[in-house]
């Protein structure tokens, strides 16, 4: 726990609950990845396949949606189902996992149907990794506490993302898209599922 403690002084929000600390720097670091992404990947999408306007991205992203829409309520139910925290935390590294794969696939999208095809499956992952990372959370929050540790969370993440999608253009002028979609790759894969595996006993603590 030392390390996490460089990393983030959270004693200064006075969080003393190390399953929010481990939760909190994972999902911050793992979205700060992530953000690397998200403001340049409709440039990419434009300027590198073949038909792909700003119609496109619209129709992408509403696709995105509907994944959420018809499989986060299934995925939801079942971990709220589930007897113990076991099955969220799978859900939540598993989502995490994938999420980080295909920032991969990104790389070769090469056309307009592809792209529809991964925003699809990105909703998919995005159903199953949320509602794990909620419960997780959720089961964790200290009594008298619990707006202000989401608070405290949401505020890491923010600062994070206020980071990455400020260097973002510029990694891409100096180092290309494919640089850039290795190192959030990278970055997701270490703090969204590396870090979980190490911390396993504290999240289902």
């Amino acid at each position: 726990m030392n390390i996490i403690s460089r990393v983030f002084p959270y004693h200064h929000f006075r969080i003393s609950n190390k399953a929010i600390k481990i939760l909190t720097l994972s999902d911050t670091l793992f979205f700060s990845g992530m953000a690397l992404v998200e403001i340049i990947f409709g440039v990419f999408i434009v300027q590198n396949i073949p038909g792909a306007t700003v119609v496109e991205l619209g129709i992408g992203h509403s696709i995105f949606l509907v994944g959420i829409v018809l499989t986060e309520p299934l995925f939801s139910k079942f971990y709220d189902s589930a007897k113990n925290l076991e099955s969220s935390y799978y859900g939540f590294v598993i989502g995490n996992l994938l999420k980080s794969v295909m920032r991969l696939l990104f790389i070769v999208i090469d056309s307009v149907p592809m792209f529809y095809i991964v925003y699809f499956i990105m909703g998919i992952i995005h159903s199953i990794e949320y509602p794990s990372f909620a419960k997780l959370f959720t089961k964790h929050l200290d009594s008298g506490r619990e707006s202000s540790e989401w608070g405290y969370k949401d505020s890491l993440m923010s600062t994070g993302k206020v980071l990455t999608t400020f260097l973002s253009g510029y990694i891409v002028v100096s180092l290309g898209y494919q640089f850039l979609f290795l190192l959030s790759s990278l970055i997701m894969l270490i703090f969204g599922v590396l870090t979980p595996l190490y911390y396993k006993k504290e999240i289902l603590g």
